[in-house]
């Protein structure tokens, strides 16, 4: 139960003695575990490793950083540290209802203009996978990058030339200064790598494109995706480890909107195809169709690609239950209901000093 909240700063719940569930490991426990649960909001990756360094943090959820990991490895190796690759962080919607990006070209050129393979071997150290996706990452339900025709294919692939040649047929020469024309990346702080995101604008530098990156909070990212002059660029998710059902849905232009989707409402020929893949009689023949539609709306590039790097939580010796799960399959989103499932060795955390 919520019990406080102090803004930018950490939210505490406590136990519900009335709570119902109980444990799917151990189904004779009644859940939850701990008396109470305090999240400390700590925006700076050096002082969240330095608070677990020093034990005062029993978890850490949600580091993008390798070398965060690397560097609690090496000198804390009682930390487990737990490596989940279940989507990109570091994808990027423009939008297509305002110029530039209205024109498929100016998006096309956009996504041709990013090297993801060297970022991945350089700024994830190799451990990010550059490969396109769309937004569905469950194998079975989506059409690997190698099979994609030609035809798309072509524009996910690292040409800064041609990226150019594209902005000049569309209009967008460059100017005296050498300026296409400038933009806005709306980066929202729940989404990934600030540092891929300063990348990404130095790689459109080069094809005469000027983009500032504008740090958002979750919260005004969603009050800006929700208002009506949402310009610019915008940091998303894709090749998503979630059910695909779920995903396939967020193509829809009836969906609610989620995961950062704009509705695609000039596109009513994907509509059909969703409504088709989420009527399907049997599972082959949603697979079939959730992977069509996915690989459509990835030919029309509704979505900007960037490599699917792991995200890192740790978890202290002394915190008991945690198997390397990334979230409750109860809800997504309610971290809250994960750590129902946790609990504290005591005795083992006092031994340790803590």
């Amino acid at each position: 139960m919520l019990t406080d909240w102090v803004e930018d700063s950490q939210i505490t719940w406590a136990k519900n003695p009335d709570y119902w569930g109980h444990d799917e490991k151990y189904p004779e426990n009644r859940l939850p575990y701990v008396d109470e649960l305090r999240a400390m909001i700590i925006p700076e990756e050096g002082s969240a490793l330095a608070a677990l360094r020093s034990g005062k943090l029993d978890f850490r959820i949600w580091s993008t950083s390798v070398d965060s990991a690397e560097s609690i490895q090496k000198t804390n190796p009682e930390i487990a540290v737990h490596t989940i690759w279940f989507r990109s962080q570091d994808s990027f919607m423009p939008n297509m209802y305002k110029p530039p990006f209205n024109d498929i070209n100016v998006r096309r050129a956009m996504q041709m203009a990013l090297d993801n393979e060297i970022a991945a071997a350089t700024l994830w150290k190799g451990f990010a996978d550059p490969t396109p996706h769309g937004r569905v990452g469950i194998p079975g339900y989506y059409i690997p990058f190698e099979q994609w025709d030609e035809e798309v294919k072509q524009y996910y692939r690292y040409e800064p030339e041609a990226a150019e040649k594209l902005l000049d047929e569309a209009g967008y020469p460059r100017g005296a200064d050498g300026t296409r024309f400038k933009t806005t990346l709306n980066h929202g702080s729940a989404y990934g790598n600030l540092d891929y995101a300063e990348v990404a604008v130095s790689y459109w530098a080069e094809i005469g494109v000027e983009v500032e990156i504008e740090l958002l909070t979750g919260a005004e990212m969603n009050e800006k995706l929700g208002g009506p002059n949402r310009d610019g660029l915008w940091t998303t998710i894709a090749g998503n480890a979630f059910d695909p059902i779920l995903v396939v849905g967020w193509y829809h232009t009836d969906a609610v909107q989620s995961a950062g989707i704009m509705h695609l409402a000039e596109w009513p020929e994907l509509d059909v195809m969703v409504d088709a893949a989420l009527s399907a009689r049997t599972t082959e023949e949603q697979q079939r169709l959730i992977a069509e539609a996915d690989e459509y709306a990835m030919s029309r590039h509704w979505l900007i690609w960037g490599p699917k790097g792991p995200v890192y939580y740790m978890a202290q010796p002394w915190v008991v239950g945690y198997s390397g799960e990334v979230g409750s399959a109860l809800a997504s989103g309610e971290n809250q209901l994960l750590f129902a499932r946790f609990w504290i060795d005591s005795a083992l955390k006092k031994a340790m000093g803590r």
